[in-house]
């Protein structure tokens, strides 16, 4: 955590960061106050303002008024939002559909 948030204070580094998947919420708690944990916050809260909307389309997609709208990648969201909070969930790598 040390090592990213020094890397963070770099541009190149923070420019890099900013189209990444980011950390995770554990991970997040981990970071200091400073600009560099601030901006890992900052992003993982817009990614869980995301995950947040695509959760309520999809339970609005499942309501009977909308069973004619076709189900979109917002379905697997609930799989993303393990993963944003514990980048352990799948082992570290992206999030898939369970069995």
């Amino acid at each position: 955590m040390d090592l990213l948030l020094r890397l963070l204070a770099q541009r190149p580094y923070a420019a890099a960061y900013e189209t990444a998947h980011g950390v995770c919420l554990r991970h997040a708690l981990l970071a200091d106050g400073g600009a560099a944990g601030a901006r890992m916050r900052g992003g993982l809260r817009a990614r869980l303002s995301v995950v947040d909307w695509e959760i309520a389309e999809a339970a609005r997609k499942r309501a009977w008024d909308a069973r004619h709208e076709r189900p979109g990648p917002e379905q697997t969201a609930r799989l993303r939002l393990a993963a944003l909070l514990d980048g352990a969930t799948f082992l570290g790598g992206p999030a898939r559909e369970m069995p």
